[in-house]
């Protein structure tokens, strides 16, 4: 299993091959998920392209910072727009 450390807590990255699966609490169908309370950050990986998980990922992780840091004024939107930038970028690196 992979491991991230967000603002200084480290996070286990979990993979799951159903949507039904990766939401902790099992109430609804997700791609993706950071559940604080486990340290976890839950993806959908079946049928979805690397590009698509490593943008889910940072789209998590962007979650994590403004949990952490206390920023209350982002959209979904706008998360998954700095998310979108942030996975450009890993691709131009080559880090895919």
């Amino acid at each position: 299993m992979n491991k991230i450390n967000i603002c200084g807590m480290e996070f286990t990255i979990k993979y799951f091959d159903k949507e039904s699966e990766v939401d902790h609490d099992g109430c609804k169908p997700l791609v993706g998920q950071i559940v604080y309370t486990k340290n976890e950050i839950r993806l959908l990986k079946s049928t979805r392209s690397k590009t698509a998980i490593n943008q889910t990922l940072w789209h998590e992780i962007l979650h994590g910072i403004i949990e952490f840091e206390h920023i209350d004024d982002l959209s979904e939107y706008n998360i998954d727009r700095m998310a979108n930038a942030l996975n450009t970028i890993a691709d131009i690196r080559g880090n895919k």
